[in-house]
């Protein structure tokens, strides 16, 4: 009796919780903290997302409340117009995602599972 069977690859996002369950950082709120790092401006940084301003300013107040220290100063707007800084914090943690990521994609790309017909799976390195 012959088994049909394909190869198969994981995949999967990652992100970042504390110790009760909530994020603290994922692909957005890495993504959105290098677009205010880049354009200076968090409505800037949420129009090149394709992200309405309130969805990005939820981002980063939950980002500033999670985390210990403010990821982003925001200042508000007027006449001069307001502003978003990434703080160094949020340099950090940005980029400690993106190494994390990196190697998580890695990770990935070395898993093959074969997948036989009748549904016991087995890793093949």
């Amino acid at each position: 009796m012959e088994t049909n069977s394909c190869l198969t690859k994981p995949s999967g996002r990652l992100w970042v919780e504390n110790d009760n369950g909530d994020t603290m950082m994922s692909w957005a709120r890495a993504t959105v903290l290098d677009r205010i790092e880049e354009l200076g401006s968090l409505n800037a940084a949420a129009q090149s997302m394709g992200l309405s301003y309130v969805k990005a300013w939820r981002l980063v107040k939950l980002m500033n409340a999670t985390f210990p220290n403010p990821l982003v100063e925001l200042k508000s707007g007027g006449t001069r117009g307001g502003g978003a800084k990434v703080t160094d914090d949020g340099k950090q943690a940005a980029d400690e995602f993106w190494r994390l990521v990196e190697d998580f994609n890695l990770w990935l790309k070395k898993q093959r599972y074969l997948v036989p017909s009748d549904a016991n799976t087995r890793i093949i390195k």
